[in-house]
């Protein structure tokens, strides 16, 4: 089974690889997955390139050109290594978070987000993610 994800661009040409961000993304699904006893092999990532008719560009102020809509699908394979791999990066998460939750006056060290490092309510910020642990 494939584990897929869409993603639409407006960029002239769509990736031809997986950014890590996209790829740590579709690993972690197939690692859920698997973990329910469903048998992955492959991670996709499908970008769509859309012409929206009649947009019109902030820059220039000139409507768009009519491109054909194009879909363009990345796969790589989903191994027994990649899924430990995986494993590790979903603990690392938990455990930061668990630490964050212990320890509120480190969130500026751990987590790279300017909002929460400028003092913000964290609780509010953060919502109620803690029931998720």
């Amino acid at each position: 089974m494939t584990i897929g994800d869409y993603k639409t661009t407006k960029a002239n040409n769509a990736p031809t690889k997986f950014t890590k961000k996209y790829e740590y993304q579709l690993m972690c699904y197939a690692w859920m997955m698997k973990e329910q006893g469903m048998d992955i092999n492959n991670i996709e990532l499908c970008y769509i390139k859309r012409y929206v008719p009649g947009k019109v560009s902030e820059k220039t102020g000139k409507t768009g050109k009519a491109y054909p809509i194009t879909v363009t699908t990345i796969t790589k394979e989903y191994t027994d290594e990649t899924h430990a791999f995986a494993g590790s990066i979903i603990k690392l998460v938990s455990e930061t978070m668990r630490y964050f939750f212990d320890n509120p006056e480190s969130a500026p060290y751990l987590f790279s987000d300017i909002r929460i490092s400028q003092n913000i309510n964290v609780d509010e910020y953060l919502g109620n993610i803690e029931a998720l642990f």
